[in-house]
């Protein structure tokens, strides 16, 4: 770290200090709130899926109703897990419904805090009033219309003002219609550097729409258009967010509903077709069909006839002009099905998915992607269960390949007494098992060439006092990228939340990571060493802070040291480590200011390279957000303003100022007009 920085440190860490011995109060925030905080370690993909956060926003006017709901409509809320859900659903059947809310402490897991966050979002009416709980869930018809740009006053920077075939803004617009069983609407979108209205080109980079219908009778589900799948632990099939490694590990497993639209900004991740879900007793029977033109690079023969696919693209980016030849070059049809069968809380699911391409996939002639998918058709087939017994909650799942080799997970979920929670699970992804579309729980990013074992427990010693630790084990036994011989890893995780009142919070966290390394040997020499590579430990302390109902505060502290350096990786051996720091504060305010709510927010950072870097979710425009990479040394400032205005318009901006030194480095600035009629 520089070291005329430290000033600017110490003074940071002392109104961290300063601050928190004026604690009084704060308000819980949303569970998903710090769900996704707590997963800020690797940046987001160019467009997130944003609908998880529209969903919650629709039970805050919609609630669910706890003695009616389904296990399908307790996990479009996506506050639960599945064990508490299936707990749930047993105690309502054995005790019948329930009176108050507060009933929810005798079941197993079910924590005064986790009541508290889940408040707003459900509703317990007293039996006999079922026509009032018709009456507040069922709601109206709304329509949403929205209106984005981002990315003003920044330009194109020098870079890629030559290559890029537009501007350097973003334009995002849709439209929906949604009522308690259906949702219809269509979306469209630039990204920044595409084109839009020029004359040889696509008139819009990206556009779709979906008709989504959901009943209670033999045709539960109907999705049209643009949809996604969701099946088993991810081995095999997997399109919505799911999340990693983190603190709630109650998350660990893969939970949602088969079918969803996709309604978010992402042009990658999504099936356009169709999709049926039937509903026969304890059967379940899902099937769905897609045809999509995906951007990919081609392989050419000397005459300049594509003879295949080398790679699918992953970004959804067309703005130079090598992408532009990229786009939509080749089709992808797909089919599947899955077949469930429930008995109590026993769940068992067949899964299977082919894919057929246009040409045929041509694998990379490095010796890491030997076993990668080839040929012009591919598919997967699995098998997966969910059980729980009494506090127990077991799952898990076993996929094979096209070419036979497989990958299986096992998971459970204990609540071993009122104040301890257990967790754990096994993985064994083989080395040439492959999945196009897999998202399981695992240390890399693909479901590939591991094997892992994760546990961890929660401890709750007091009602304000929260502990959370993990430890994951894992072994990669083929070579991968970086890597040209069989290498392992280790990742563990410390966190104490205390509440000392019902709005405060302090949060402090340790984590530790460190991962197997290979040294490139000499040109002269064969041998190749493997030892414990560079150790990665990171310090945050994070205080949440509600001064009145119209106010809070939110501020976070993070250093990171990365090093010493292994002999055969230290290239400088003056430069035995690297270190990271970052700081930021929110002041939030609600409805305080003309009516508005307003975000304002401080950063600082200073690292020493790219190495050192630390991620933090950034303020976006809602219901978008965003996981950055920060490195280097700089001063950050976001505004952001929310302010409905007559007819039930909602005008958001977002401004961003980013400072090295005392010069301006670069600003953005985003507007949004949101237009909802109920």
């Amino acid at each position: 770290m520089k070291k005329n920085n430290l000033f600017y440190r110490l003074i940071l860490v002392f109104s961290q200090l300063l601050s928190s011995s004026m604690l009084l109060s704060q308000s819980i925030p949303p569970r998903l709130e710090p769900l996704v905080e707590s997963n800020a370690t690797t940046p987001t993909m160019a467009a997130p899926d944003e609908d998880l956060f529209e969903e919650a926003s629709r039970f805050l006017k919609e609630p669910i109703l706890l003695n009616e709901a389904t296990k399908e409509d307790l996990q479009q809320l996506f506050l639960l897990p599945d064990a508490l859900i299936d707990r749930l659903l047993l105690h309502r059947k054995l005790l019948g419904p329930l009176l108050h809310l507060n009933e929810l402490q005798a079941i197993g897991g079910f924590t005064p805090e986790l009541i508290r966050q889940l408040a707003p979002y459900v509703r317990v009416l007293p039996p006999g009033s079922l026509s009032m709980g018709q009456l507040i869930s069922a709601g109206t018809s709304t329509q949403d219309l929205l209106l984005r740009v981002t990315g003003l006053f920044t330009g194109a920077s020098k870079q890629n003002a030559g290559t890029w075939a537009g501007s350097a803004q973003r334009l995002l617009l849709w439209h929906r219609l949604q009522t308690r069983s259906l949702q219809a609407g269509w979306i469209v979108e630039k990204d920044p550097g595409e084109a839009l209205l020029q004359r040889g080109r696509p008139p819009i980079d990206h556009s779709g729409f979906h008709f989504f219908w959901r009943g209670p009778g033999l045709i539960r589900t109907i999705a049209l258009g643009d949809y996604t799948v969701n099946l088993g632990q991810g081995l095999l099939h997997w399109q919505s967010m799911a999340f990693g490694k983190s603190a709630e590990m109650s998350w660990i497993k893969r939970q949602g509903a088969v079918l969803r639209p996709h309604r978010s900004s992402g042009e990658v991740n999504f099936h356009r077709g169709l999709a049926v879900t039937l509903n026969w007793k304890p059967l379940t029977f899902t099937f769905f069909v897609s045809r999509r033109s995906l951007s990919g690079r081609l392989r050419y023969d000397s005459a300049g006839l594509a003879t295949g696919i080398s790679s699918i693209g992953s970004n959804g980016y067309h703005r130079t002009l090598q992408e532009q030849l990229e786009r939509k070059s080749f089709r992808q049809w797909t089919a599947g099905a899955r077949v469930s069968a429930r008995l109590r809380s026993l769940e068992i699911s067949l899964n299977a998915v082919r894919y057929c391409f246009s040409l045929p996939l041509i694998g990379s002639e490095e010796p890491r992607n030997k076993f990668d998918s080839k040929g012009r058709v591919w598919h997967n087939s699995s098998i997966d269960f969910s059980y729980t017994r009494k506090n127990v909650h077991f799952f898990g799942e076993g996929a094979l390949a096209a070419g036979g080799a497989g990958a299986w997970v096992i998971g459970l979920m204990a609540t071993a007494t009122e104040r301890i929670d257990l967790f754990a699970l096994v993985r064994n992804n083989g080395i040439a098992y492959r999945a196009l579309y897999a998202n399981a729980f695992s240390e890399s990013s693909s479901v590939e060439n591991e094997r892992g074992l994760y546990t961890g427990f929660t401890w709750r010693p007091h009602a304000r006092v929260r502990l959370d630790a993990y430890a994951d084990h894992c072994v990669f036994p083929w070579i991968r990228y970086g890597a040209h011989s069989p290498t392992a890893g280790a990742d563990y995780l410390l966190q104490l939340d205390y509440r000392p009142h019902k709005r405060a919070s302090i949060l402090i966290r340790y984590r530790h990571e460190r991962k197997w390394e290979v040294a490139t040997p000499a040109p002269d020499s064969t041998q190749i060493k493997s030892f414990a590579g560079a150790e990665r430990t990171g310090w945050r302390a994070q205080l949440s802070y509600q001064f009145t109902l119209h106010c809070r505060l939110r501020t976070r502290i993070e250093w990171l040291q990365v090093g010493p350096w292994p002999a055969p990786l230290m290239v400088d051996p003056a430069k035995q480590s690297e270190e990271g720091f970052l700081y930021y504060a929110d002041l939030l305010f609600n409805r305080l200011v003309a009516g508005a709510d307003l975000l304002f927010r401080y950063q600082y950072f200073d690292t020493n390279s790219y190495l050192s870097r630390i991620y933090a979710l950034s303020p976006d425009l809602r219901p978008g957000f965003g996981i950055r990479a920060f490195f280097g040394t700089g001063h950050q400032f976001w505004i952001g303003v929310d302010k409905e205005l007559k007819f039930n318009i909602l005008l958001s901006i977002n401004s961003q100022f980013s400072m090295a030194g005392s010069s301006l480095q670069s600003r953005e600035l985003r507007l949004q007009l949101r237009l909802k009629l109920h």
